[in-house]
Parts: structure tokens; C-alpha cells; sequence
């Protein structure tokens, strides 16, 4: 203290250094924060440069080389998909002339029904007497124009369906249903009525109709579509087991997308086999067999984008 009396100016001199050098580590210690947070932010953009450069390749000619390769070997790879899921010129994937009246289209859906039914005759098949095979609604009046090429697609491919069923030699035929298009709705209100349509639920929904599961579809929008039919039936084990062998050589390929077994309460009075008289009422040995199948559609072309 004496010291500090005896030199007054020399402490003060002193004192005011010491807070400049205070004053001056406070100001270099928010310069050193400062410039951590840039260098954070420095490398924070340089990450989303170095993300953005890999999910945009550089316009180079070697770049513009791997990508054309990419998109050669993905349209070679896309072809050879459909020539195994859509051969050309055989199977229900062919295209079938499109008759230019309603008339013409009502007179083959007839002549459709006849034939399976004669079929089922010398197949020794029990039927319904007015089963029409998925097509009633279609007994007594032809598809819409606009509807035409799209219900002679289905008979075709539900004859295909019919004639491998028909190979297996079932017991009788139940039912044959095809799956019913959204676009198809205002149609098929003339034959379903108005609550079951509205519900919508996965099963049966008319006589001809029902919709598929979407759990059980492989229906990709817009880049692959299918077609689902219902085929019910009774019949052996075998009968089942050459039917699902006979499906899976056609071509195209038909993807069988479920299976239901159950064993009939009791024979059926009103179906006989057709043309032939009454079948004496004895206890059945059949069980009833549900398969539900999808064809493939695939796009005609494949999209363009490079």
C-alpha cells in the first residue's frame, strides 16, 4: 500500500494495462467463437455440396457414357421381362379383331357360352343349366361400345382358364368370376345391387363380379396392371393339383394369388351334368376348391426419359 502512495502514476499505468489486457482476451475469445461457428457452417455446406455433386453427376462425357449404358441395359432387361410374361401371338395376351357393332360382340359372348358348355358336356361336368361362365350380365344385350375390346379380352382369357380347369376333370363348375374395374362400375350397377357395390369389400360382389384383395394383388399403377378372375369348383385334390400345374404352363404366365378348400354341406339337387338326366343323391365326395388368379399387363412401350 505504502508503494502504491508513494508511486501513484506507475499504478495506475499498471491497473490500465491490466484491464486492456482483460478487455482484449474477452474480444479474442468471441473472435475464436466466431470463427468456429463459421468453419461449422463452412463445413456443413461443404457436406451438402459433396451430397448434392453425388445425386447429380457432373455433365461429363463419361458420366453421360455410364448413364447411357445404365439406360440400354434397363430397356434390354425390361423387354426380356415382357417376351416371358407376354410372348407374342400366344395365349389371351394376343390381340383379338374388335368387332365394329354391339350385335357382333353379343353373338360371341353366346357363342363363348355354348362352346364351354358343349365342353363341359364331353367332359362329363356338372353345370348350372343357365350357367354363363362369368357373362350373364351379358345374356340378353351386348357389352357397351366403349366396353367391347375389353369384355372379349376377359372371355378370351376366361376360356383359357375354362379349358385348363376343364383338362383337370373337375366334379362340377360353381362359379367363374371375373374382377371388376373401378371404370367399370357405372356398368355394373345394372346387375349388383346398389348396397353390396357400395361396399366394396374384397369377395364376391354379383354373380358375375367380385374384387381381389389388394394384400394379395401384384398391381403395380402405372407399371403393371392385372386382370383377377375367380374360379370355384369341386372336385379331388388331384383335380386341384393338375389345375395349378396347367396354369403355371401358360403363357403368359398366370399368377395364382390365393387357394380356398372347403367341403360342401350337402350335394345339389339343381345342377346336373348338361343334357343329362338327374343324378341319383348320394353323399358327396368332393371338396370345393377357390382359385383366385392374376394375369399380367404389362405397358406397351417403355417410358422414354432419356
Amino acid at each position: 500500500m505504502n508503494w502504491m502512495r508513494t508511486n501513484r502514476v506507475f499504478a495506475l499505468v499498471i491497473l490500465g494495462l491490466g484491464l486492456l489486457v482483460i478487455s482484449e482476451s474477452g474480444l479474442l475469445g468471441e473472435r475464436w467463437v466466431a470463427a468456429r461457428e463459421a468453419r461449422r457452417q463452412r463445413e456443413k455446406v461443404s457436406r451438402e455440396l459433396r451430397a448434392l455433386a453425388a445425386l447429380q453427376p457432373t455433365p461429363t462425357a463419361e458420366n453421360a457414357r455410364l448413364i447411357e449404358a445404365d439406360r440400354v441395359r434397363t430397356t434390354r432387361t425390361l423387354a426380356e421381362l415382357k417376351t416371358v410374361l407376354v410372348p407374342a401371338g400366344s395365349g389371351p395376351a394376343r390381340e383379338l379383331p374388335v368387332p365394329a357393332h354391339r350385335a357382333e360382340a353379343f353373338f360371341e359372348l353366346a357363342e363363348f357360352v355354348e362352346a364351354m358348355r358343349a365342353r363341359a358336356r364331353q367332359a362329363g361336368v356338372m353345370l348350372r343349366t343357365d350357367e354363363r361362365f362369368g357373362f350373364a350380365g351379358y345374356a340378353h344385350e351386348a357389352p357397351e361400345s366403349g366396353q367391347i375390346a375389353a369384355v372379349l379380352r376377359e372371355r378370351l382369357r376366361m376360356q383359357t382358364l375354362l379349358e385348363a380347369l376343364l383338362e383337370a376333370q373337375p366334379h362340377e363348375i360353381i362359379s367363374c368370376q371375373r374382377e371388376l374395374p373401378v371404370e367399370r362400375v357405372g356398368e355394373a350397377r345394372r346387375f349388383i345391387p346398389e348396397r353390396t357395390l357400395a361396399a366394396r369389400a374384397p369377395g364376391v360382389t354379383g354373380e358375375d363380379y367380385f374384387t381381389i384383395d389388394p394384400r394379395i394383388s401384384r398391381r403395380a399403377p402405372g407399371l403393371v396392371e392385372t386382370a383377377a378372375f375367380r374360379l370355384s369348383f369341386t372336385g379331388r385334390t388331384e383335380t386341384l393339383r393338375t389345375l395349378l400345374n396347367r396354369l403355371g404352363e401358360l403363357e403368359p404366365p398366370v399368377l395364382v394369388r390365393a387357394v380356398e378348400v372347403t367341403v360342401p354341406d350337402r350335394p345339389r339337387e339343381s345342377r346336373h351334368p348338361v343334357g343329362v338326366g338327374t343324378v341319383p343323391l348320394v353323399s358327396s365326395p368332393w371338396s370345393r376348391f377357390t382359385v383366385t388368379v392374376e394375369f399380367i399387363n404389362l405397358p406397351a412401350q417403355p417410358a422414354e426419359t432419356f
